[in-house]
């Protein structure tokens, strides 16, 4: 009996031990992934303000080329003609700004939501290896008290005369 109940002693402790180690593997997996999207979530807001910057740069030199051609033609900067082309042009602009900001604050927020889903996975993945050791520690326990019973209960019985 002692041999067997320290076999299977042994056998539960790896099993609740290897379990937990995979639950926590799990855990620090996901965890990485999720810093991962934290940082390109990080990354597409700045890749968003740098498109911002070279759309108001190239609008500053559109205007720019507007203004010298409206000159060339010869006519006033100050006309309703030269501020309406000015202003048609910063409107254009300002649309494509909170476009560009828009789209980098969605993918950031796709980025943030996967992040948060993987930390959630592997805090779950986590608790239910943990619930598995616990179980398999149970388990084991009751499996060598019922054995320890038996073996009790066979080495008192009277045996029959022959």
């Amino acid at each position: 009996m002692g041999a067997t109940a320290a076999l299977m002693g042994t056998g539960v402790g790896l099993s609740f031990v290897g379990q937990v180690q995979a639950g926590k593997a799990n855990k620090r997996i996901n965890d990485y992934n999720a810093n991962l999207m934290d940082l390109q979530a990080v990354d597409a807001i700045a890749r968003g303000e740098e498109a911002v910057g070279i759309e108001q740069e190239q609008a500053r030199g559109l205007v720019g080329a507007q203004r010298a051609n409206i000159a060339a033609q010869g006519i006033n900067l100050d006309s309703d003609l030269a501020e309406a082309v000015q202003l048609d042009t910063e409107r254009n602009t300002a649309r494509n700004v909170r476009t560009i900001t828009g789209n980098a604050w969605r993918e950031a927020m796709g980025y943030r939501s996967q992040a948060a889903g993987m930390r959630m996975a592997g805090k779950y993945a986590y608790q239910g290896a943990m619930m598995n050791a616990t179980g398999s520690l149970l388990t084991g326990a009751a499996q060598t008290v019922a054995m320890g019973q038996d073996y009790q209960h066979r080495s008192t019985t009277p045996k029959a005369e022959t």
